[in-house]
């Protein structure tokens, strides 16, 4: 939970500075203070009297910003506002359904929180209603002109589209609705697809997180699918199925007769190249159960506990690479290994045994 401060300040505390909601302590008397923290705050510049009261994860409890200028928040509910604004409130931007209130007589507002909302430009009147994480509950988007959302479930329409509905873009399983006369829809959000292109006619069905319910996808082209569970296929592929991509431990199945394909996600693999036959066991999240890499070559790993394999190595295994701690093995008989995991190793030269 550390802190950069980039530049010197004047006398003050920096109280109490954890994750329990509630238990913030306003900064003091701080100038050009960069905190890059779990719930840390970015002050680009200096600001004027006044608090920044209860910055927590609770529902319910954001407090409105007063008296400052030129605020940059990168914490995990943080507001991030790039320009100056008008007199209004930023009331309960927290994580509860229903409880997201309609911005007011703000300008050039700029969100990049958990559940916030980019508007990179100006829009007419209207609302932004119930944009919360309950499945079956998001309004349609009304009479806003260049909205980005770049929130959890956001929405990101990079140009306009026709008349249409996105129905039910949730996270329960097997409740995707097609995508209904759009164009140029970019959608970035957990499950969110990204289609670059156009596609044939064919369904997208139950991209959800439950294990083993990925159906294989269907006639598309150009699919771009960066979700949580997404997979981003930059070329095309022959025939096959992609089994159970899910983030159950011991259920990955091994890719079969794909072509470039190019999966960044939570627990995604990268393969910027082609490889030999062999198997990719157990690539999940609990401890002491991660298999050795078999058979690849210009393997690229860059998930939650991914790794980063810049070059090829000998033979050898990657024992319990996981979140516990002190169950870190040492690395055995690798050379060039780059590890950009949450709690990985960057390894930038070869070592000997």
């Amino acid at each position: 939970l550390g802190r950069c401060f980039s530049q010197s300040w004047t006398e003050g505390t920096l109280e109490d500075f954890s994750v329990s909601p509630g238990q913030r302590e306003p900064w003091k008397m701080f100038q050009s203070v960069l905190d890059r923290g779990n719930l840390g705050r970015c002050f680009s510049q200096s600001w004027t009297e006044g608090t920044l009261e209860d910055v927590s994860v609770s529902p319910g409890q954001r407090e409105p910003w007063k008296m400052f200028q030129s605020v940059l928040d990168r914490g995990n509910l943080g507001r991030c506002f790039c320009q100056s604004w008008t007199e209004g409130t930023l009331e309960d931007v927290s994580v509860s359904p229903g409880q997201s209130e309609p911005w007011k007589m703000f300008l050039s507002v700029l969100d990049r929180g958990n559940l916030g909302r980019c508007f990179s430009q100006s829009w007419t009147e209207g609302t932004l209603e119930d944009v919360s994480v309950s499945p079956g509950q998001r309004e349609p988007w009304k009479m806003f002109q260049s909205v980005l959302d770049r929130g959890n479930l956001g929405r990101c329409f990079s140009q306009s589209w026709t008349e249409g509905t996105l129905e039910d873009v949730s996270v329960s399983p097997g409740q995707r609705e097609p995508w209904k006369m759009f164009q140029s829809v970019l959608d970035r959000v957990n499950l969110g697809r990204c289609f670059c292109q156009s596609w044939t006619e064919g369904t997208l069905e139950d991209v959800s997180v439950s294990p083993g319910q990925s159906e294989p996808w269907k006639m598309f082209l150009s699919v771009l699918d960066r979700g949580n569970l997404g997979r981003c296929f930059s070329q095309s592929w022959t025939e096959g199925t992609l089994e159970d991509v899910s983030v159950s431990p011991g259920q990955r199945e091994p890719w079969k007769m794909f072509q470039s394909v190019l999966d960044r996600v939570n627990l995604g693999r990268c393969f910027c190249q082609s490889w030999t036959e062999g198997t990719l066991e157990d690539v999940s999240v609990s401890p002491g159960q991660r298999e050795p890499w078999k058979m690849f070559l210009s393997v690229l790993d860059r998930g939650k506990l991914g790794r980063c394999f810049s070059q090829s190595w000998t033979e050898g295994t990657l024992e319990d690479v996981s979140v516990s701690p002190g169950q870190r093995e040492p690395w055995k008989m690798f050379q060039s290994v780059l590890d950009g995991g949450k709690l990985g190793r960057c390894f930038s030269q070869s070592w000997t045994e």
